[in-house]
């Protein structure tokens, strides 16, 4: 079993979500992405990786997961607040799912 597919988003910035799954083990890279303010002129680059191994994963708990944190950082980014403000929150709220999402399975 392989799986690899891509969202690209652009919103005054780009992000960038991939998912990648194969036989043996699973790699999310939930979110790299890039965003540069025009107005701190700040380029920032945020990289999560979590490999888990394939028999403890139910990978429909980790795709919605990836749905639920690739919805919440759209509805912060750029519309409201600055862009260091929405990616402190992307990671908290990314850090929370990732934990309760674990002790979950």
């Amino acid at each position: 079993m392989r799986l690899s597919s891509s969202i690209h988003i652009a919103a005054n910035g780009i992000i960038s979500f991939f998912f990648m799954a194969e036989s043996y083990s699973i790699v999310y890279i939930y979110h790299i992405f890039l965003i540069q303010s025009s107005v701190e002129g700040y380029l920032g680059c945020f990289q999560v990786l979590a490999i888990v191994n394939s028999a403890a994963v139910n990978v429909q708990v980790h795709v919605s997961f990836s749905r639920k944190v690739l919805s919440r950082c759209m509805s912060k980014s750029g519309v409201v607040g600055s862009y260091g403000s929405s990616t402190y929150s992307f990671l908290r709220y990314l850090h929370t799912d990732l934990h309760s999402g674990c002790t979950s399975l």
